[in-house]
């Protein structure tokens, strides 16, 4: 374990390991211990267990990415109002992507992935610890493919950073470089919370255009992203006009 004296809030207090399972899982452990504060980071070289949504697997070889869970205390959101976390976690990860590679080209896949052109770049996975009506505390975890090159074949369109500009990168100095920018759209939020609505709208993958949405049921039609509710679902309009609301497994596209 590390600290750092400056004033950020991401990054305070730092736990690095070579192996984990699950760096979430162990942030959660910490919180439980009660040894946690605000701003601490963990990350490991390698994960061997991470998780995406819902339970998917996150691959990621030994020593080749940025895997981090951060720990914060968004008591200033309503348990309602949590998507609020994940909008500037995802608005942070694609402006700083934007560092190497031109931002037209990084959009948010709502409702937690950076796709690079038509490829899944990361992956955001947010755990919340609640009591009663309090959000006491967020475990943010993060994985950013950055040197891998080769993927399971179970993973439809995954790239990395290295794919894409060819270059390769030293990780604690882009691990640095992201804390900054998680850090800088935290306290925006805190500051006002809905400041990042339009940029994150704006930034989505596919919004504004007809493409195919698919339902559980296996039933399919055509339409557009208009938006993401506070709740965080997503606002579908159909070429007829109808619009639909979707929660996270309700749809995909």
């Amino acid at each position: 374990m590390s600290k750092d004296h400056n004033s950020n809030i991401v990054g305070k207090v730092l736990y690095e390991y070579q192996t984990l399972s699950s760096t979430n899982d162990e942030a959660l452990s910490l919180i439980k211990k009660g040894v946690v504060e605000e701003g601490t980071l963990v990350t490991t070289q390698h994960q061997t267990k991470g998780r995406g949504q819902m339970g998917t697997i996150w691959q990621s070889d030994p020593g080749e990415n940025i895997t981090i869970s951060v720990v914060l205390k968004p008591g200033f959101l309503e348990i309602s109002e949590q998507f609020y976390l994940n909008k500037a976690v995802c608005v942070a990860l694609r402006f700083f992507l934007s560092d190497f590679i031109q931002l037209a080209r990084v959009k948010i896949k709502w409702p937690n992935d950076l796709y690079i052109d038509d490829h899944k770049i990361a992956g955001v996975l947010i755990q919340n610890v609640l009591q009663g009506h309090i959000y006491q505390w967020a475990v943010i975890g993060i994985g950013l493919n950055v040197h891998q090159c080769k993927f399971g074949e179970d993973l439809i369109n995954p790239t990395s950073l290295s794919l894409v500009t060819g270059q390769q990168y030293h990780l604690d100095n882009l691990k640095s470089k992201l804390y900054e920018k998680l850090d800088l759209y935290y306290r925006e939020i805190k500051q006002q919370k809905r400041v990042l609505d339009d940029i994150y709208t704006e930034s989505l993958y596919k919004v504004g255009q007809i493409i195919d949405f698919h339902l559980p049921d296996g039933a399919s039609f055509k339409g557009s992203i208009v938006g993401v509710e506070e709740s965080g679902a997503l606002k579908v309009s159909e070429v007829n006009g109808i619009q639909h609301k979707f929660r996270i497994k309700e749809i995909r596209y």
